[in-house]
């Protein structure tokens, strides 16, 4: 079928006051989520600019003890990782959320996840995850993940350390960044995993027992 070049805008919240307004002044213009074909259902997901915003928000003002609010003591921010800037050369950066395929603690089926992480502030370890939802009836839907405080789970420069510290790894890294050539490193993903926090060094992967909400770490 050719395509016309006709958009067609669909609601999923009706609460917000500002998509309120519009439809007011343009009636014909938006359509309820419901009228949306399920073949494009199928290809919505959690917008990604709304959730770092909505996680940067969460990961200082989820905190409801006053105290603890203006101490900072459990303030999230973005973890950062070893990525490569314009010239070729390794810096850091801070890690920006990934929509993936997964299945999420307690379920059986796979769903599309948005994945924004949090570590403490000046520090590198995680301290929670959240899933942002695209699926059916939970699309929007966010579930947060907070990491027991008794266990230390490594954040992303924690395990590309733990990379570099790899012989072999390391080794073929400082063979390739010569003669003008450069390593791009791969994106690295928090994969939420049972009870147990898997890290793996590209060759090995030693599993860390962790009581209660873990992920699994993948280069």
């Amino acid at each position: 079928m050719p395509t016309t070049g006709t958009t067609t805008f669909y609601v999923f919240d009706n609460q917000d006051p500002i998509l309120a307004a519009y439809r007011r002044i343009f009636p014909s213009l938006f359509r309820d989520a419901s009228a949306m074909p399920a073949g494009l259902r199928k290809h919505v997901r959690y917008p990604e600019l709304l959730l770092q915003l909505q996680a940067q928000v969460y990961g200082l003002y989820h905190m409801t003890n006053p105290e603890v609010f203006y101490n900072g003591k459990t303030c999230g921010t973005w973890p950062l990782k070893f990525g490569t800037d314009a010239d070729g050369q390794q810096t850091t950066q801070e890690m920006q959320p990934n929509f993936v395929l997964m299945k999420l603690p307690g379920e059986a089926q796979r769903r599309v996840c948005g994945d924004p992480a949090f570590t403490p502030a000046n520090r590198n370890n995680l301290i929670g995850w959240i899933a942002a939802r695209s699926d059916g009836e939970n699309y929007g839907k966010a579930i947060v993940y907070d990491f027991p405080k008794t266990k230390l789970v490594d954040g992303p420069l924690q395990i590309e350390a733990r990379i570099d510290q790899n012989a072999q790894i390391s080794g073929q890294l400082t063979l390739w960044n010569q003669q003008g050539s450069h390593v791009l490193r791969g994106a690295l993903l928090v994969i939420p995993s049972a009870r147990r926090c898997c890290m793996p060094s590209r060759s090995t992967c030693r599993p860390i027992a962790v009581p209660c909400r873990s992920c699994a770490w993948w280069c």
